[in-house]
């Protein structure tokens, strides 16, 4: 089982990073662990894999790549958000291996066709196999379609693209109490907090 973060830019820090992958490592510490970044970072247990230079991707879309048959991971992943506050186990024992398995927004309100392309999906969370070829289709598309900076230019990130290019299908959706919405649940408790950047860095989540 490999569990992988992503960090890129100037928008979390290194140390932000290691309070979340201690979190997380504490309740299975016997999984591999890895951060695909741009930044040098030296972080015990924690391997590295450094981002193509020539990938040319900014923010959220770099954890478009993980779905590359060339990603440096093979198997069963977790993917975790750095703006997530764990407070419990967030290993679920039954997850759909033949999905791609992320969280389902149920209090976002859709309207049909509007600008934007907004979706009901979070990709915060994700689990999925990366030896399923029918996932490795959402990379493939994106860099060979001919598309690619049309997509980027269109869609604010990753979720938009996979809902409105054709993957609905390929998803499973993890269970509503398994994670809450710092942003649109009151008095949020799960076993994961969502933040989806909304003063995260504001809030006491260090301790949490």
């Amino acid at each position: 089982m490999n569990v992988i973060f992503v960090l890129w830019g100037k928008k979390y820090t290194a140390p932000e990073l290691e309070i979340l992958y201690n979190k997380v490592k504490q309740y299975k510490p016997e999984y591999n662990y890895y951060c695909f970044t741009d930044q040098d970072i030296k972080i015990d247990g924690l391997n590295i894999i450094p981002i193509p230079k020539d990938l040319y991707l900014q923010g959220v879309w770099n954890k478009l790549y993980m779905f590359s048959e060339q990603f440096p991971v093979s198997g069963k992943v977790w993917y975790f958000d750095i703006d997530i506050v764990v407070k419990d186990n967030p290993f679920l024992e039954k997850v759909e291996w033949d999905k791609l398995s992320l969280i389902y927004s149920h209090h976002k309100k859709i309207i049909p066709n509007t600008i934007g392309y907004d979706v009901n999906i979070n990709s915060s969370v994700m689990a999925w196999d990366t030896k399923n070829k029918k996932i490795q289709e959402i990379w493939k598309r994106f860099v060979n379609s001919g598309y690619r900076d049309y997509f980027l230019r269109k869609y604010a990130g990753i979720d938009r693209y996979i809902i409105h290019e054709g993957f609905k299908d390929l998803l499973s959706f993890f269970p509503s109490d398994y994670t809450k919405s710092h942003k649109y649940d009151k008095d949020a408790n799960a076993p994961i907090i969502t933040y989806e950047e909304l003063n995260f860095g504001l809030n006491n989540w260090k301790t949490n």
